[in-house]
This record gives structure tokens, sequence and C-alpha cells, in this order.
């Protein structure tokens, strides 16, 4: 591909995007580990996946960070890794004491709609093995499915309308075609700040259709979604699908320059993996 190629400009978005409506750090730096491990194998390497999300987890000396704002799931799952259960069993522990459908897959993971070398048709399975390493659900898997696809046709060229429309098509569960759907003619009153990943969705998706470009949805979407930022990651992640890197690099408000969880190291190695995404267009 040449390098003025806009689907590298949008697949670059996807995490610039991403990082940009991550206020409190933990989603992009899971997504680093997750790009890392894709350009490292050129493939979704599922164990090498777990051993870079479990080394973070760990911390120094085995990942330059210690692992922060992952949410209870990740946390639980990973404690009964440590003590030696298989990460499908540790999932499924963890699933059936809580029962969680949050977002934290979909927020990590929108990522893996970047690498080309992931068939739309692998795009399916992969979605549900990362998912599962936390989140032992299908609406969860559903969720991050639905935000994968929506990226990955924006990627390719389809209008916002042909992609929405691709997607509800895609998605089997009924609840997250809803929330797909009810996006459109919801109002701001009725969205949920809340974790539930169906609705996370929605919330994002809301803004999305209201904004012309990528500061305008991720500017409205802070305001609204208060401390726990659940769907502004979304709003990020899927707007720069939308509108590209270059507008997300762009000094307007709520950017990459003005999150306080991205230093200038963090930044130029985001863009850095980025661009190497990219490369694979």
């Amino acid at each position: 591909m040449q390098v003025d190629d806009p689907r590298r400009d949008r697949c670059r978005g996807v995490l610039l995007g991403l990082a940009s409506g991550d206020r409190n750090g933990g989603p992009m730096r899971m997504s680093i580990r997750l790009v890392e491990s894709l350009l490292a194998n050129t493939s979704y390497q599922q164990s090498d996946v777990i051993e870079r999300y479990y080394n973070w987890f760990r911390g120094p000396p085995h990942d330059e960070e210690k692992c922060f704002d992952t949410g209870g799931v990740f946390d639980s799952v990973f404690q009964l890794y440590s003590r030696g259960i298989p990460i499908d069993e540790a999932a499924e522990r963890v699933q059936k004491r809580g029962g969680s459908v949050g977002v934290n897959a979909a927020h990590r993971g929108s990522v893996l709609s970047c690498a080309s070398f992931i068939s739309k048709q692998d795009l399916f399975r992969i979605t549900r093995e990362e998912t599962y390493i936390t989140h032992a659900n299908d609406r969860s898997y559903q969720v991050h499915l639905a935000v994968n696809l929506l990226c990955r046709h924006l990627i390719e060229g389809q209008t916002w309308e042909e992609a929405l429309l691709s997607v509800e098509r895609e998605i089997t569960d009924d609840t997250v075609i809803t929330a797909l759907k009810d996006s459109k003619t919801t109002k701001e009153a009725d969205l949920s700040v809340g974790g539930y990943a169906p609705e996370v969705l929605k919330a994002a998706l809301y803004f999305l259709h209201r904004s012309s470009d990528f500061s305008a949805a991720l500017n409205e979407s802070i305001r609204f979604a208060g401390p726990d930022n659940y769907c502004p990651v979304l709003v990020g992640s899927i707007g720069g699908a939308r509108y590209g890197g270059a507008q997300v690099l762009e000094n307007k408000s709520y950017h990459l320059g003005d999150n306080e969880w991205i230093s200038v190291e963090l930044k130029e190695r985001l863009v850095h993996l980025a661009n190497e995404l990219a490369t694979t267009w």
C-alpha cells in the first residue's frame, strides 16, 4: 500500500483514539501489550497474549509497570491464574461467581481489527478467544465483536452507515443488536454511565452518531461519562477508525496531549505501535 493509503490513517486512529478516550490508564496499557504480541508474532497467539497480560499483572521485573485500572474481573482471573489455575478455568470460575458482562475486553481488544493479517473470518474466532481470557460470557464477546467488526469495516472504507448496517447483520445477540439500533434514536438522559457492555456500546455510538469530527464525539462522551470513563474508550477507538489518526493527533481538548495518563514516552510508544499496525495495510 502507498504511504497515504487512507486505510492506514484509519487503522492508526483505533489505538490512538482508544488512548485519547482512556482517562484512567488501564485499557490503553492492555492494548499496548496486545499490539506488541500481534506485531511480534504476525498473528494472534493467545498464550503469548496471556503471558504479556500476566507479566503486567505481576509488575517489575516481569514488566516495566505494575497493572492498575484493570477492573475486578481481570484482577480476579489473574489472581487465580497466578495460583496455577488454567486461564479458561479461572475465567469460568470468576464468571460463575460474579456474572459480569463487562466491557473490558472490548476496551482493550479493538486493536485486533487493525491487524490486516487477521482475516475478517478469523476475527470472529480470535475476538472470542481474546474476550474469554477474562470475560467468559457470550454477551461481552458479542459487544467486543461488534466493536472489532465496526472498526474493521471503517478501516476498509465503508461509510459510517454502511458499517453499522453490516455489523447489525453480523451480530447474533439480540440485546447487542438492540443496543446498536437504539443508539440512533435514544436520548442522552436514557443512557447509562455504568459498565454493562451493551449499554457502554450504545452510549458510545450515541455520541458518534451525533458528531461531525473526532473531537466533538470524544469531548461530549467524556463530559457525560464521569470518572468511571466507560464509553469514551469505545468512542475513541471507533471514532479513530471513522475519522482517522490525523484527527486524533490534533490538539483539540481531550486528545493525547491532554491525557494525564500519557507521558511523552508513552505517547511515542503509542504512535510507534499505531504506525506499525498501519504498515500491515
